[in-house]
């Protein structure tokens, strides 16, 4: 019991972050769009448009 109860403590953050991809998927792609630029450290994020 202990062993299933590590393996759904290990998988649920990413599952939520996949399903939450999965109901922004259009919001997401719309995004990646607008990138022109995208810096890791510092995280620097440059957009061709404006967002509103």
């Amino acid at each position: 019991m202990e062993i299933i109860a590590k393996i759904i403590d290990s998988l649920a953050w990413p599952v939520v972050v996949i399903w939450l991809g999965y109901l922004f998927r259009g919001e997401i792609r719309i995004l990646f769009g607008r990138i022109s630029q995208l810096t890791y450290k510092d995280l620097q994020l440059n957009l061709k448009k404006n967002l509103k």
